[in-house]
């Protein structure tokens, strides 16, 4: 979050910005875990990429509305 999304009160980043605030803090953790001796530091390779690949994207279908039939 920027300083400014904290200083207007807000508790989460503008949903534009969730993706990419998400993979940020999902970087850090690893990196804290990695740090404390809870991951192996191989993990740190191609760490970013890897949380990028890892991350869920929503694939909707399409939707198509058709009115109900009328009867004659």
């Amino acid at each position: 979050m920027t300083d400014a999304d904290v200083a207007s009160g807000a508790v989460y980043p503008p949903l534009a910005r969730i993706r990419d605030c998400s993979h940020a803090v999902a970087c850090a953790v690893i990196r804290r875990a990695v740090t404390e001796g809870h991951a192996a530091p191989a993990m740190l390779n191609g760490l970013e990429a890897a949380v990028s690949r890892a991350m869920w994207f929503p694939r909707y279908r399409p939707m198509r509305y058709e009115p109900p039939k009328r009867l004659p």
